[in-house]
């Protein structure tokens, strides 16, 4: 998604996709999508998901060869390699075809490059090798958040620098006067706009438990139906494509919800990513809530930012409540927080100008000419 937003307005005939198979209704940019077929990825999510794994990373013919890429590309002739740093087996591909031919190699890292596929213990020094061997062969190596970029940086010996994302064009903020009415009489509506993993969906019960008996109200717009009991103070509004999602939260909310789990086992994830809604709840013009632990990326954002966002870094969230009922009955409050995040959004989060920012990035001229 985020990088369908960067590359929206890349000339079409100078861009060509390889991977997998593209989902079913999904968006796509106007260049040309091949597959390049990893057999073995069949048994990703069975219970051969380490032995598939490390075989992929240790036996090199069971990943794409270059002869197999170039027929792939047809008359395609790529000046530059852009890979995402997911999935090992993906990546590395990148780097071998990139590095065979002398090719400049950009690399994007949104997770720690070895989260998503697991290997035996016995094969992670080559897995962290390999890992190394890119970061270190390529000419950019963009990280998605500081957090980031320090610990790939240290981690594996290699320059990096950040590159936050956007939000879609087109959104408009809400007007800031908006925010001194309350949505419904009496009772202030978060709105939380995502998936429920990760640890999310639990994060939002215990916060739901928390304001049990409060004027507070969360209210769910997700693809992830909760299955669970609601109770009194949460609603699930429904799944709607962006064009349509932040239109009805701006008319049916009166602040933005971000969370995380404070007891998640895959901590290490909050500690570097970067929440991709945080960017589209900016340009909400609401006040922002969040609610996690403090080394969060999110939570250290929001704990920058207090003139626009209210923070609870409490496990126990004691406070969160009378924090929350005192922004409900604070209309001025309410006011003076949405015009600090609408002034946060153009500041950090412009659409066109981080567009413009990676077509520099990426920019053949600043690269060093392939051989």
């Amino acid at each position: 998604m985020q990088l369908l937003r960067v590359f929206q307005d890349y000339p079409s005939d100078r861009l060509f996709v390889l991977g997998p198979k593209p989902p079913k209704n999904c968006r796509l940019l106007g260049c040309s999508y091949k597959t390049l077929p990893f057999g073995i990825h069949r048994w990703r999510n069975t219970r051969f998901h380490r032995l598939a794994m490390s075989a992929v990373l240790t036996l090199p013919w069971l990943r794409p060869g270059s002869l197999m890429i170039w027929k792939k590309l047809g008359s395609f002739k790529p000046d530059v390699v852009f890979t995402v740093m997911d999935n090992v087996s993906h990546f590395v591909t990148a780097f071998e075809f990139a590095k065979k031919h002398r090719l400049p190699l950009i690399t994007m890292t949104m997770d720690e490059p070895d989260s998503f596929e697991k290997i035996y213990p016995a094969f992670i020094t080559i897995q962290q090798n390999k890992i190394r061997d890119v970061y270190k062969y390529a000419e950019k190596n963009l990280c998605v958040s500081r957090q980031m970029t320090r610990h790939i940086a240290h981690k594996y010996d290699c320059e990096t620098e950040t590159f936050y994302f956007g939000p879609p064009d087109g959104m408009k903020l809400r007007p800031a006067a908006e925010s001194s009415r309350l949505k419904k009489s009496g009772v202030l509506t978060l709105g939380y706009a995502g998936g429920l993993t990760y640890g999310y969906r639990g994060a939002i019960q215990n916060i739901a438990k928390a304001l049990a008996g409060s004027s507070v109200q969360i209210r769910i717009y997700s693809r992830d139906k909760p299955d669970w009991d609601l109770g009194g103070n949460l609603e699930y509004a429904g799944c709607f494509p962006h064009e349509e999602l932040w239109c009805k939260v701006k008319d049916e909310c009166d602040a933005s919800l971000l969370v995380y789990d404070f007891f998640h086992p895959e901590s290490r994830l909050y500690r570097t990513h970067f929440p991709t809604k945080l960017s589209e709840y900016t340009w909400l013009g609401m006040p922002m809530v969040m609610v996690g632990p403090d080394y969060a990326t999110g939570i250290i954002w929001g704990l920058e930012h207090p003139q626009g966002a209210l923070v609870g870094t409490d496990p126990e969230l004691a406070g969160l409540k009378d924090k929350l009922e005192e922004l409900a009955s604070c209309p001025d409050k309410r006011v003076t927080m949405a015009q600090a995040v609408g002034e946060l959004s153009g500041l950090e989060f412009d659409p066109i100008r981080i567009r413009a920012n990676f077509m520099q990035l990426v920019s053949t001229k600043k690269l060093k000419a392939s051989t």
